[in-house]
């Protein structure tokens, strides 16, 4: 599964929380569309990771786009700190 989170940061794929679906629910965000040319939000406005916290969307567009590494690794630790969080809402609701 950490193989999958990553495998999709790297092809611009990040996860975002989706309060309207429920407590557990995601959708995608694919940074390659041109949607986010000029998006000076964050990834997600909830996520309190590096990346959401100090860059754009338009900015990780533009990294892609150039083929920076930058944007790998920004949308990985995105990622990961989604599926981080994930766990520790589930684990608070289990108890």
């Amino acid at each position: 599964m950490h193989i999958e989170r990553t495998r999709d940061a790297r092809h611009q794929r990040l996860y975002c929380e989706d309060p309207e679906a429920g407590p557990a629910a995601f959708r995608f965000l694919y940074l390659q569309d041109d949607v986010h040319k000029r998006d000076a939000r964050p990834v997600s406005e909830v996520c309190d990771c590096p990346c959401c916290a100090q860059y754009s969307r338009s900015y990780l567009h533009h990294l892609f786009r150039i083929w920076d590494v930058l944007a790998q690794r920004l949308a990985t630790m995105h990622n990961l700190r989604f599926y981080a969080r994930l766990m520790e809402r589930l684990q608070k609701e289990e108890t």
